[in-house]
């Protein structure tokens, strides 16, 4: 599902799909530098590298004016981020996990080398989980779906309608996560997996921030026509999957503090702050002491009184 089948592994081009315009840069040349002809064909070399993406059967299809890598996406393709294992949640059975634990090294692999976050990778990896759940279980530890079948599967999840539009999010993903990552999907077998695609399709909401993840969230559920509470499968678990990765992100721990100089604000703030709650409960304690005198004494003692519990009161 996410290699274009049609895709030709070098730049040679049949003699009626050859533009009638050449690159001149593109020509390729032996060493003596004469232009290659085969077959009465002009040979070119490959063009750059693209993430080749297909949905079964189908050449992929490209949004029309969707936008250039961006350069954070291009940074993250040639500095891979630092190597790290995930771990399978505590909640799948033992006996489940072993089976996919060759996979779950492939992909910690494939999603450290094109810079995915480990916690964002980690959260794709149970959405994959959850979507893997809902279509029928947790699998055999490698995927047996072909392209048909990951189709067929995907049309009944989504629903026939939703289909094409969702497959879209798939290859946009997939082309912005870069060639290591396609290439893992393709050799491994995974890209047709239809709980992949599930997963990829939601890839935006692993952008969200806490705030927007709990905006989100608190969206769906409080409207009780939302897909959430649809009576259509084909509605509702699709948003359940997704519910499921919002809320994952919207009550996440904090990642603690690493950077020394915002440990040491941090610090800062929670001395200022320990110190304004002394304050508050010693203004407290006294102004309460000072109920019981605001009667008593001389009018200028009363009149102190008064003076020093208004002044007190005002720091609560």
């Amino acid at each position: 599902m996410t290699t274009e089948p049609n895709a030709q592994p070098t730049g040679e081009q049949p003699a009626d799909q050859q533009p009638q315009t050449i690159d001149p840069s593109r020509v390729l040349t032996d060493e003596r530098g004469h232009i290659v002809v085969k077959d009465g064909r002009v040979q070119l070399k490959p063009e750059p590298q693209r993430t080749a993406m297909r949905a079964a059967g189908r050449p992929a299809t490209e949004e029309p004016g969707e936008p250039e890598p961006t350069e954070q996406s291009q940074a993250t393709e040639q500095e891979p981020a630092a190597g790290y294992r995930l771990e399978t949640p505590s909640d799948v059975p033992t006996a489940a996990a072993i089976k996919w634990d060759s996979t779950l090294d492939g992909f910690s692999k494939a999603a450290s080398g094109a810079g995915i976050p480990q916690p964002i990778a980690q959260n794709l990896m149970q959405s994959f989980i959850d979507a893997d759940a809902a279509l029928g279980g947790y699998g055999n530890g490698e995927n047996a779906y072909t392209s048909e079948d990951a189709e067929s599967s995907l049309r009944a999840f989504w629903g026939r309608e939703a289909y094409d539009g969702q497959m879209r999010k798939v290859w946009k993903t997939v082309k912005g996560l870069g060639t290591h990552f396609a290439e893992w999907l393709d050799g491994s077998g995974m890209g047709d997996h239809p709980a992949v695609c599930v997963a990829l399709a939601n890839w935006a909401d692993t952008k969200l921030t806490k705030a927007q993840a709990q905006a989100e969230l608190s969206k769906i559920m409080s409207d009780e026509k939302s897909d959430y509470f649809s009576q259509d499968s084909w509605r509702r678990q699709p948003a359940v999957v997704r519910v499921k990765m919002l809320g994952r992100l919207a009550y996440a721990e904090d990642a603690p503090v690493s950077h020394p100089v915002a440990r040491a604000r941090n610090a800062e703030a929670a001395r200022v702050e320990q110190a304004a709650t002394k304050a508050r409960a010693d203004a407290r304690s006294e102004a309460a002491a000072l109920v019981a005198k605001l009667d008593k004494g001389t009018p200028a003692e009363r009149e102190a009184t008064k003076k020093r519990f208004i002044e007190l009161t005002a720091r609560l």
